[in-house]
């Protein structure tokens, strides 16, 4: 039998004998606790705290509680899952001053992971980008968040990047692999085309980063939109 000690984190056998404490836990504040369990109301009051100095504190995956706001779970009913009182934790993080430039493990902003979301993180990002996130910041591969949006077809993404100062200077920077946000989608969409079906995304973010514009969408149905997308990406 296991029994959990006051301890946070710490465990005990049957015969007593302490366990250590995972490193995943041992390495995170309070405030990265109160991120992961999406938990706005607890959030707010260590930052009231002199828990705040803590803000910037990095785990032992270089996260901060910041970046851990703008993830989703990957776990359970939640997972991909848009969590508005998580979203919330990311707004309140800013307020109080959160860096929003540290990079993370693979030298990933939190922008760098909202851009990479598995939910359209749009609110999350429109936070960011309006806290100035640094947009020419590149992760260990060299890409940027455009590049991210690209190679995941994330234009819900990509139209609030498009809406950041920095958005064209980012548009000619090349990753490792000598290639720009738009080389990376037109390869990806490319490779799409080969399949049965062509999602609008694919189309979406290409034609965003060559034109600088989105697709039109008044009382078009998703086929009549991918058509669309396919003939403009012709030209």
């Amino acid at each position: 039998m296991i029994v959990q000690t006051p301890a946070h984190g710490e465990f005990e056998t049957r015969h007593r004998v302490k366990n250590h404490v995972p490193l995943v836990e041992s390495t995170k504040t309070d405030l990265h606790r109160a991120v992961d369990n999406s938990d706005p109301g607890t959030l707010t009051e260590l930052l009231a705290t002199s828990l705040k100095d803590q803000i910037d504190h990095q785990n032992h995956m270089g996260f901060t509680a910041l970046h851990l706001s703008a993830m989703t779970s990957s776990v359970g009913l939640q997972y991909g899952a848009a969590d508005p009182d998580r979203i919330m934790c990311c707004k309140l993080l800013i307020e109080a001053g959160a860096n929003v430039n540290i990079p993370g493990q693979w030298g990933q902003t939190a922008l760098q992971i909202a851009s990479i979301s598995l939910y359209p993180a749009v609110q999350v990002c429109m936070y960011l980008v309006d806290a100035r996130a640094d947009l020419l910041a590149v992760d260990d591969w060299g890409c940027t968040c455009l590049h991210s949006c690209a190679y995941l077809a994330h234009p819900d993404q990509l139209k609030v990047l498009m809406t950041h100062p920095d958005f064209e200077a980012a548009k000619p920077i090349v990753n490792h692999e000598k290639q720009t946000a738009l080389q990376v989608a037109i390869q990806v969409y490319e490779t799409q085309q080969k399949k049965a079906e062509l999602a609008p995304c694919f189309c979406e973010v290409r034609i965003l980063l060559e034109t600088g514009q989105g697709l039109p969408d008044q009382g078009q149905s998703t086929g009549q939109r991918t058509d669309a997308a396919v003939a403009k990406a012709k030209h």
